[in-house]
């Protein structure tokens, strides 16, 4: 649906040639702007809907009070790179991949 949007966009109201450079660059722009802006309000949506759940009060009564800022931001630094660097994703995946090595 949004592929069809951007081609028609781009092909039917820009006029653009199908095939240049230039209607594949607009061609992409808008397929991957729509795209991304769908993505970031379903997150928005899904965070907004979490946060909810959890009122300010209890979240602060839980949270540690001693730690200074820079504490805060090294701890949310680690958990971030443990959650979203491929090679640590790779590293639990591995388990349930088994390489073939052809018999000499």
């Amino acid at each position: 649906m949004i592929k069809a949007f951007a081609d028609w966009l781009t092909y039917d109201i820009f006029q653009l040639t199908t095939g240049s450079h230039l209607a594949d660059a607009v061609n992409f722009f808008i397929y991957d702007t729509i795209k991304l802006l769908l993505m970031l309000s379903a997150i928005i949506f899904i965070v907004s809907v979490i946060r909810s759940f959890f009122p300010p009060e209890k979240v602060k009564k839980s949270w540690p009070a001693k730690l200074n800022s820079w504490e805060i931001f090294w701890l949310h630094s680690w958990v971030l790179s443990h959650l979203f660097v491929p090679a640590r994703q790779c590293r639990y995946l591995s388990g349930f991949w088994r390489p073939v090595f052809p018999s000499e």
